[in-house]
């Protein structure tokens, strides 16, 4: 956590309350701490980083604002039905009311290759692949559907048990993106900080409007 939280975290958290914050995400990749310290990268004297320092963080800031967990599934981490299990079990306990396993976007040939490339390769897990793991155990019939979700370059899936907790399974697809904008239709609208509207996130491209004067 930043220094500003560590010496001032009961103020900073008054001021997120009165502000009205509608939820505090965390990242977590694994619940243990040598899985998860593989994957995230934090400097040394980083308490967060410790297993405990961040469940006691996280169980301070549910009993505060709903709290959301999002885990980066892959190969190493949660890749297989006992680790979703584990991880949703960790979160619970926490007083997290919403877990996101999100996959890492599938990509086509329009990237170059280099080191994010590759290890997207050798460790992507695809959402589907999961969820199709975890249909098929006993705990399955305890989860409700509770939404489905496209959008232009993603899908999800919301189930919900009888506690409350929403647990969301999100996946993307950067070909089906790149397919869905060549069509010239209209899939979003960016604002950027130069003041010119978008149809996607290259602010020299698909202007849809400017100021005048530039």
């Amino acid at each position: 956590m930043v220094p500003g939280w560590r010496a001032h975290g009961p103020q900073l958290m008054d001021a997120l309350v009165a502000f009205g914050l509608s939820w505090i995400e965390l990242s977590r990749h694994h619940p243990l701490q040598e899985r998860n310290d593989a994957i995230m990268r934090f400097r040394p004297d980083a308490p967060i980083a410790d297993v405990a320092t961040f469940v006691q963080t996280a169980r301070r800031l549910a009993a505060r604002l709903p709290l959301r967990w999002v885990c980066l599934v892959q190969r190493g981490g949660v890749d297989n039905a006992d680790a979703i299990a584990q991880y949703i079990a960790c979160a619970r306990s926490c007083g997290t009311s919403q877990v996101i396993f999100r996959d890492v976007s599938r990509l086509d040939d329009a990237y170059r290759s280099n080191g994010t490339l590759r290890y997207i390769g050798e460790h992507r897990v695809g959402v589907d692949t999961l969820l199709d793991k975890r249909m098929q155990q006993p705990w399955w019939s305890r989860w409700q559907p509770d939404g489905l979700t496209e959008g232009d370059y993603f899908w999800n899936v919301r189930l919900r048990d009888d506690a409350g907790l929403q647990v969301v399974f999100e996946s993307a697809d950067d070909t089906a993106m790149h397919m869905r904008h060549a069509s010239g239709d209209l899939y979003k609208l960016v604002f950027f900080a130069n003041a010119r509207l978008c149809a996607g996130w290259d602010a020299a491209a698909d202007v849809l409007w400017e100021p005048p004067d530039g």
